[in-house]
């Protein structure tokens, strides 16, 4: 796997008078010595699937999350439903969900041809779980779990699965036995599953797999509620698995804060810890569920904390796939990138979705993140994020700069350190801010001086650019910043 790392010096909300004298420029180089991991893609989620089903703006919603025209996408992610017959392979006709989501899965497929399709599992059938017939993770103070006699037969439905997405046309990338195992929800369907027990699961589950000619399905674990609650509960699951490097092959998390303690509510996490207990364990992560429950708010004072979240999740914590939670809703809510107004006769598109798309348009899948260095104790009080993704087989860069300052302007200094860009006037930039939505910077705006191997951008207050160009490569130096 190959990347860059890129160094997070913090998310601030400054506005005080004595930040506003600090210096705001930072200064960076690329070190194209220290790679990190290749990307594998951003995505949606499919649920509440019936109003993006039934709605009449449904291909133009497609269109805007897959086309290159809008946000590029290409993963979907799907929740795998408890109730399919094993023997006929078919859902009953009250399961309307199920159909809508393959209607969408298909559309999808069809018009832009996504590859990468995942399912995750909110609950076991509701009558092998320890509080027989309930959908929900408990019951009062009792723990709702799948009985321990029923794990083969999980095994066996989550393969019957696959086959029913295979036989209409849906192969499928990769599948979660359990969405936030940890959390014994009653607002919706679910089912806890200690880390000890999912590790005894995937003693079942990868050897089925592969008998039943699905090995190539990728198996994906954690999807915790929060980025540290997944480092713990990885580990512990880890010890309880035979063989955890042949039988885990993406390890996965949402990207929501804790939950506020008055009433759970949670928003994007913005400062992900690198993980302690799981840092050499060597598989590709990602984030497959994120948005904010708060009050709806389309500006950039939302949207710029989703940016923020995607900078660190990424650069800092080399988490290679990124997935938001809704698609489409048919009311106001931060928990979707498009949805409709409140008359339902046109489309809103509040920030969260262009500030999603400065990544997604241009980061594509197989790029690599190379890292960035800064001057060793320079300040900038701005808190300026950058990021830099390499296609390393047509040297096709993207830049991302983000100023998530409330109030400060910043200046943003890049030496490509031994490398340069090709042709000055192919290079272009796009940028989100308060005002304008993923808007073509002006030649004036990129400023590239000593032969294409600097590059200078300014940045105004709650803003971010992504710049992206062809480099060539004169030489590399690993000697940063010299005195």
């Amino acid at each position: 796997m190959a990347c860059l790392k890129i160094i997070c010096f913090g998310y601030r909300e400054q506005g005080d008078e004595e930040s506003a004298l600090l210096p705001s420029t930072l200064k960076m180089k690329v070190n194209w010595a220290k790679k990190g991991q290749t990307m594998e893609g951003f995505g949606v989620f499919a649920g509440r699937e019936q109003p993006f089903a039934e709605s009449k703006y449904r291909d133009q919603i497609i269109e805007r999350l897959f086309s290159f025209d809008g946000l590029g996408l290409s993963i979907v992610r799907g929740q795998l439903y408890p109730n399919l017959n094993h023997l006929t392979n078919q859902f009953p006709e009250n399961e309307t969900r199920a159909a809508a989501q393959m209607l969408l899965f298909r559309e999808i497929k069809k018009k832009y041809d996504v590859e990468k399709f995942i399912l995750s599992s909110w609950s076991p059938p509701y009558n092998w779980k320890t509080l027989k017939g309930i959908p929900y993770g408990r019951v009062g103070s009792s723990i709702n779990r799948l009985t321990h006699t029923k794990y083969t037969h999980f095994a066996q439905y989550i393969i019957n699965y696959i086959q029913y997405c295979k036989q209409n046309g849906i192969d499928i990338y990769s599948i979660s036995p359990q969405n936030e195992p940890e959390f014994p929800t009653t607002l919706w369907e679910g089912c806890v599953w200690w880390p000890t027990h999912l590790g005894f699961f995937l003693n079942v589950l990868k050897p089925l797999l592969e008998q039943r000619g699905f090995g190539d399905v990728k198996i994906m674990v954690g999807e915790t509620g929060n980025w540290k609650t997944a480092d713990f509960y990885l580990f512990l699951m880890r010890l309880f698995m035979k063989e955890p490097s042949k039988q885990v092959d993406i390890v996965a998390s949402h990207g929501y804060s804790l939950p506020q303690f008055s009433n759970l509510l949670v928003t994007y996490e913005t400062s992900p810890k690198p993980w302690l207990l799981n840092h050499n364990f060597k598989k590709p992560r990602w984030i497959t569920e994120a948005s904010c429950t708060l009050k709806y708010d389309g500006s950039m004072t939302t949207g710029i904390k989703l940016a923020v979240s995607l900078h660190n999740f990424i650069a800092n914590n080399q988490v290679s796939a990124y997935v938001y939670w809704l698609a489409m809703l048919d009311y106001y809510s931060n928990e979707a990138l498009i949805f409709e107004d409140k008359d339902h006769d046109k489309l809103i598109f509040p920030k969260s979705y262009y500030i999603f798309g400065q990544f997604t348009k241009w980061i594509r899948p197989g790029m690599v993140r190379y890292d960035l260095k800064k001057k060793f104790l320079e300040y900038d009080s701005s808190g300026t994020l950058a990021s830099i993704y390499l296609n390393e087989k047509k040297n096709d860069f993207v830049l991302v700069v983000i100023n998530p300052h409330k109030s400060k302007h910043s200046t943003f200094k890049l030496d490509f350190n031994g490398a340069r860009i090709e042709n000055v006037a192919n290079l272009v930039g796009y940028q989100t801010t308060e005002e304008v939505d993923w808007q073509q910077m002006s030649a004036d705006e990129l400023i590239v001086d000593n032969n294409g191997s600097h590059l200078t951008l300014s940045n105004e207050n709650y803003s971010i650019k992504t710049i992206a160009g062809k480099l060539v490569f004169d030489k590399i130096s690993n000697e940063f910043f010299k005195s």
